[in-house]
């Protein structure tokens, strides 16, 4: 709307491309590669990849096609993230890798974190609407991570809380 030289210039016919054949777009990816960024496989690659596009991967055996149909039912593809259910009735959005530990370092410094304990990092991990399968894991590995950290390898750690503000 801005500049209306342009907008004109966009909206010319031009008599060449009457003579130019359409070529279509070859999808060369194979689908082994659907899931995969930047090197990284997702964990929920077979799922996001049964879910996208009916695909399964070559080389399952018949426990881990057993297991996937099993979990397939509780998650729901909507491009491009893949979302999880849970019994809870919250639908969570399915995380991997770098974006996990962004999130617990997240939900660990924001104004209301602090130290409360493995169980409530992932209380807050879930509230903030994020899954993956580690989760318990990952936090409890933060939490003793953050208090080796902390402690700098002293025996005893001084914790003050003011009531008033926290």
């Amino acid at each position: 709307m801005e500049n209306v030289v342009a907008d004109h210039l966009s909206r010319l016919e031009n008599p060449k491309m009457e003579n130019l054949e359409e070529h279509k777009i070859g999808d060369d990816i194979p689908k082994e590669y659907i899931m995969v960024i930047f090197g990284e496989v997702p964990w929920y690659a077979d799922i996001a990849n049964y879910l996208g596009d009916d695909y399964l991967s070559k080389g399952l055996t018949h426990q881990q096609k057993k297991k996937l149909f099993l979990e397939v039912k509780y998650y729901f593809w909507d491009e491009p993230y893949l979302f999880r259910s849970s019994v809870d009735g919250m639908i969570r959005r399915c995380i991997f890798g770098k974006e996990s530990l962004e999130n617990l370092k997240h939900c660990h410094d924001e104004p209301t974190g602090g130290y409360h304990g493995a169980h409530y990092m992932e209380k807050k991990v879930f509230d903030s609407g994020f899954y993956w399968p580690t989760v318990f894991k990952d936090s409890t590995k933060f939490v003793k991570e953050w208090i080796i950290s902390v402690s700098r390898g002293n025996k005893y750690i001084l914790v003050a809380v003011d009531y008033v503000s926290k």
